[in-house]
């Protein structure tokens, strides 16, 4: 199963998302703005990902700027 945190105001989120239903997989949609996640498991998506929290950030959002 693949997991997408999706957010559906998104273009690359509802592109992604097609995408993966196009492709047959079997995908857990987890809209992550009805259904925040809290720091533990951000703690665990960023290692997963190998990545840095900052990674997470839309950069391109008005609120960021």
């Amino acid at each position: 199963m693949v997991k997408i945190y999706h957010n559906n105001r998104c273009r690359k989120s509802r592109f992604a998302l097609k995408e993966l239903m196009v492709s047959g997989l079997e995908v857990e949609v987890i809209e992550y703005l009805k259904t925040p996640l809290d720091s533990a498991q951000l703690g665990i998506l960023v290692a997963a990902l190998d990545i840095l929290p900052y990674d997470l950030i839309r950069r391109g959002e008005k609120i960021f700027k």
